[in-house]
C-alpha cells in the first residue's frame, strides 16, 4: 500500500511483551518514589515564613492524608500496619496525629507496597 504524506494509518494496539511491562512498572515506581521523596523534601523544608514561626511537630489524620495524597481510610490501614501515628487527646477529643518523619516512613512503605 502507497502512502502520501497526508495518509493516516491506523494500527491494533498490541499488547505489551513482559520485559516492557516490567520496565514500565519499574519505571512507574521510580516515578511514585520520586514523589515521595520530593514530599517529603517539602515536608522538611523552613516553613517557618508561611506558619508564622511556628512549626508544627505533628499532622493530623486529614493533613496527613492530604500530605501523602491518599485517603484517611487508606493511610489508617497503613498506620495499623505499621504501627505508625499516635493518638493524642486535646480539648475536641482524641485523634491519631503523625510525625514529619512518620509520614515519611507511611510513604516509603506505600512506595514498596506497591511494586
Amino acid at each position: 500500500m502507497q502512502q502520501n504524506e497526508h495518509s493516516l494509518v491506523i494500527c491494533e494496539p498490541t499488547p505489551l511483551p513482559l520485559l516492557k511491562r516490567k520496565t514500565l512498572a519499574t519505571w512507574l515506581f521510580g516515578l511514585l518514589f520520586a514523589y515521595c521523596q520530593r514530599i517529603v523534601e517539602l515536608l522538611s523544608q523552613d516553613w517557618a515564613w508561611i506558619m508564622n514561626r511556628h512549626i508544627p511537630d505533628h499532622v493530623d489524620e486529614h493533613r496527613a492524608a492530604v500530605l501523602l495524597g491518599m485517603p484517611a481510610s487508606e493511610l489508617r490501614r497503613y498506620s495499623k500496619i505499621s504501627g505508625l501515628g499516635h493518638v493524642e487527646t486535646d480539648e475536641k477529643g482524641q485523634k491519631v496525629v503523625f510525625t514529619y518523619e512518620e509520614l515519611r516512613r507511611i510513604c516509603l512503605l506505600v512506595a514498596q507496597s506497591s511494586k
